[in-house]
């Protein structure tokens, strides 16, 4: 089975602490399904909780906020996001050195992204497309390749899907001119993948080898089997 492959990029970190799980209470939305994650995974979504919560700036809890909806994969994950989204929309900019500002435009990026995801999944394409243009914009504020790199990978995604072959392509060749001067494996291979996909589709089986193979070549740089 072929797989087109998105970018979500989150943050991703595996932290191993001995403290107890926080109380249900200490959660920062009221459903969380905590049977639905592993013993690492609640250790690791423990440790970011009290992160936000003894955090000592808004741009550190906003940090923490985004780990958390790293773990929060399942059906209540867009409510997550949501909460992060509008936590960074009420930082104030006002007395934020230029680091933090352009971190605080990094994480907004990141939900925008994610959000846009959230539509592409529950199939509402033109909200998808608006929060990824979104984030894109926000990204290229802040000369960020990776995450837009990432936004040109999964618009790319939304206009196969619809059949725009055309912009499709566009799309994952704005894509790889980001990731391949800065030698993203992880972005290239993905964008590598959807390629072969497409051009797969259109049973130009040449150039879908030949990003297959350029595909499977990167991935195997990363020690990435699934991929």
């Amino acid at each position: 089975m072929r797989y087109l492959t998105l970018i979500l990029f989150f943050f991703y970190a595996l932290i191993s602490f001995s403290q107890q799980f926080a109380d249900k209470e200490d959660y920062l939305v009221d459903s969380l399904i905590l049977e639905e994650l592993s013993d690492n995974d609640k250790q690791l979504l423990d440790t970011c909780i009290r992160n936000f919560k003894k955090a000592k700036s808004e741009i550190a809890a906003g940090r923490a906020l985004q780990k958390i909806c790293e773990k929060m994969m399942h059906d209540d994950w867009i409510k997550y996001q949501f909460f992060q989204y509008d936590f960074l929309q009420n930082i104030s900019r006002d007395n934020l050195n230029e680091e933090d500002t352009k971190e605080l435009s990094r994480l907004l990026g990141n939900a925008l992204n994610n959000i846009g995801y959230y539509y592409k999944y529950t199939g509402k394409i033109d909200k998808a497309i608006e929060y990824y243009n979104n984030s894109l914009d926000i990204r290229k504020s802040i000369n960020d390749s990776v995450g837009m790199g990432a936004s040109y990978t999964n618009t790319g995604m939304l206009y196969y899907n619809q059949g725009n072959v055309n912009k499709a392509i566009n799309y994952y060749f704005n894509a790889l001119k980001l990731f391949e001067p800065i030698g993203d494996k992880r972005g290239m291979a993905n964008v590598y993948n959807n390629l072969g996909v497409l051009f797969d589709d259109q049973s130009d089986y040449k150039k879908a080898l030949e990003y297959y193979n350029k595909s499977y070549d990167a991935f195997n740089d990363i020690e990435n089997k699934d991929g």
